[in-house]
């Protein structure tokens, strides 16, 4: 397989704007495609390929630019909703992460004070001390909300399991093992159940009709702020430090 080909300032017939984007030739690929993020944007072309890449970068400049300037926008409103630097979410409040490293008679841990959480770190990585001590805390919680929504819903999931799921907050296999996102402890606790009350709906309305929000409409009356809340949130709950 070739190697990506970066090509930059391309002319275009809208205008004096240049387009910077890369070529990739595959072997899966059945038919060429364009791909644009806010980063960048690419070219997928079948192996052995004839088309040459700056004539649909040309032929398709107009709906390239528009696609990529509305989501650097949609980025950029994202990025604005973040929190400073040292601080995350904790069960919906904004605490400040205060890292120690420990005293001869101290051991490393993780305390969840009022508006901050301390950490401290003996050699390791207090940011995977961190991490591991928030999914520890996610799986409680979310251990416990469903115990008690499935008793009350009338369902038997047959698993848990807690992840990081880079889209989904939850969700629910054909055989009833249900998967949350540990970013739910950042949450609000009736948010958390929110997620929880919506996979558990799964079990017994496996899409998202009329009959499954009238389920979750039952066990969470305010759902749809909740679901809102984690829109405008997401940002937050995706800060730089866990990145990596």
């Amino acid at each position: 397989m070739k190697e990506p080909v970066n090509h930059t300032s391309v002319s275009i017939s809208s205008g004096v704007q240049s387009i910077v984007y890369q070529v990739r030739y595959s072997n899966r690929a059945r038919r060429w495609r364009i791909s644009v993020t806010a980063e960048k944007i690419e070219i997928v072309l079948p192996e052995g390929s004839h088309l040459r890449p700056d004539k649909l970068i040309k032929e398709y400049a107009d709906w390239i630019i528009e696609k990529q300037t509305k989501l650097q926008k949609h980025k950029a409103r994202i990025k604005k909703r973040s929190l400073p630097e040292g601080q995350i979410l904790f069960q919906g409040k904004p605490v400040t992460i205060d890292v120690k490293s420990a005293g001869i008679f101290e051991k490393p841990q993780v305390i969840a004070c009022q508006g901050s959480i301390r950490v401290i770190t003996g050699r390791g990585s207090s940011t995977k001390q961190l991490h591991k001590w928030l999914v520890n805390q996610a799986e409680a919680a979310l251990f416990h909300q469903v115990r008690i929504r499935a008793k009350q819903m009338g369902v038997k999931p047959s698993g848990m399991a807690i992840r990081s799921q880079r889209t989904r907050w939850g969700s629910c296999s054909t055989r009833g093992t249900l998967s949350f996102n540990w970013r739910l402890i950042m949450a609000p606790p009736e948010v958390l159940d929110y997620v929880v009350v919506h996979e558990l709906a799964h079990m017994t309305e496996h899409n998202h009709s009329k009959a499954f929000w009238a389920l979750v409409g039952k066990y969470c009356p305010d759902y749809q702020e909740y679901r809102n809340w984690l829109k405008q949130n997401q940002a937050a709950m995706w800060p730089d430090l866990f990145e990596n």
